[in-house]
């Protein structure tokens, strides 16, 4: 196929060439048309064009491994989730979250002096609450802003963030025998 024939094609059309012969050149059209806008959306939501970068091209290589999931319809839709799912996990990669320190005078989360135990309880939070808290508490973003960077609803946002902040502190309260988290 020519490079003019393939540049004719859809995308839906190249995703489903690109499966089935595995053929590069329908890969690299679809960069070619989406490496840009995938990049934009991922800078928008990490704020840092070295991950965003990161993101982008991890985007490809997931949609290179696995295409054979696109089961047809909209491609632009299907390639728009794999890059938030990647910048999703992008930021709950980053730098191990600082302790969280209070953010109300009478909060009993307090600071702690071991991050590794900050970051064992941070593991055991679903990874929404996980995002959510380390955008929150780590990054000192607002609902509306984790909201436009995540993708997640404010509602959503909020329990997030309260749910997992309320996790955290029974989590941090437990006695190292681990009694207490009921």
């Amino acid at each position: 196929m020519s490079a003019d024939e393939i540049r004719a094609l859809s995308d839906e059309e190249l995703m489903s060439f690109f499966t089935s012969t595995q053929a590069h050149e329908f890969l690299d059209e679809l960069m070619r048309r989406h490496y840009r806008p995938v990049l934009a959306g991922a800078t928008a939501m990490l704020r840092d064009p070295f991950d965003a970068e990161d993101v982008a091209q991890d985007t490809f290589v997931r949609v290179f491994t696995s295409g054979h999931q696109f089961s047809g319809g909209n491609f632009r839709g299907w390639l728009f989730t794999i890059a938030r799912n990647a910048a999703l996990d992008s930021i709950s990669r980053r730098r191990p979250m600082e302790p969280i320190q209070d953010v109300s005078a009478g909060s009993a989360i307090g600071l702690r002096s071991s991050t590794l135990e900050v970051e064992e309880i941070l593991e055991q939070l679903s990874r929404p609450q996980r995002i959510c808290l380390h955008l929150f508490f780590g990054d000192g973003l607002k609902y509306r802003e984790i909201s436009d960077r995540t993708g997640y609803t404010m509602k959503e946002v909020k329990s997030h963030v309260q749910n997992g902040r309320q996790r955290f502190e029974r989590l941090w309260r437990k006695p190292a025998g681990g009694q207490g988290d009921g």
